[in-house]
């Protein structure tokens, strides 16, 4: 198991977070090239509170189970 170190926050209430986790799971497309396990979405707006407008969805051994989620650029 990795374990992932991140150091932005989602710039979305408590209430939002979740919606945008569904959100980001129903738009995202083939996995991040070389890592199986990743997603990438991009969102169209900040989402993060660095300015990120893209979300990574980490899964467990290609299931639909999710070990993380994070904002990125």
């Amino acid at each position: 198991m990795r374990i992932i170190k991140a150091i932005t926050q989602f710039a979305v209430s408590e209430l939002e977070l979740l919606p945008l986790i569904d959100e980001a799971w129903i738009k995202r497309g083939p996995h991040v090239p070389g890592d199986p396990e990743s997603f990438r979405v991009d969102m169209g707006r900040v989402i993060g509170s660095e300015g990120e407008t893209a979300i990574k969805i980490v899964t467990e051994n290609g299931t639909p189970v999710i070990r993380a989620v994070y904002p990125v650029k």
